[in-house]
């Protein structure tokens, strides 16, 4: 049985590892700050973002639950208003789900 933890780790350390031979041997800028200094920030940063993504996660797919639970139990929504079969409403939220996310994405590119 594969052991996906270990497959995500394994992907992260050699993903990270590549990235720090590209920046070593083809950096792109005269880095300011040094290295250690660097790499301790970004990595305290990843361990930080990590942590609050794995609560946030789990927190707003418990609340995401509840409300869809509730407006199923109430009829509300916009495919509940249309009358719109289960197998439809299901792929069409994930694709409007999948499409609010990307916006954002692309939202805090641009303006952060």
């Amino acid at each position: 049985m594969i052991n996906w933890a270990l497959v995500q780790i394994g992907v992260f350390v050699a993903m990270f590892g590549a990235l720090i031979a590209a920046e070593h041997f083809w950096p792109r800028r005269v880095m300011k700050i040094e290295t250690v200094a660097r790499w301790s920030g970004n990595l305290g940063f990843t361990v930080a973002n990590t942590a609050a993504s794995a609560i946030a996660r789990f927190l707003l797919s418990a609340i995401a639950v509840a409300v869809a639970v509730h407006a199923d139990a109430k009829n509300y929504g916009l495919f509940a208003a249309f009358d719109a079969p289960w197998w439809l409403a299901v792929p069409l939220s994930m694709v409007a789900l999948d499409l609010t996310l990307y916006t954002y994405h692309v939202a805090c590119h641009k303006f952060s």
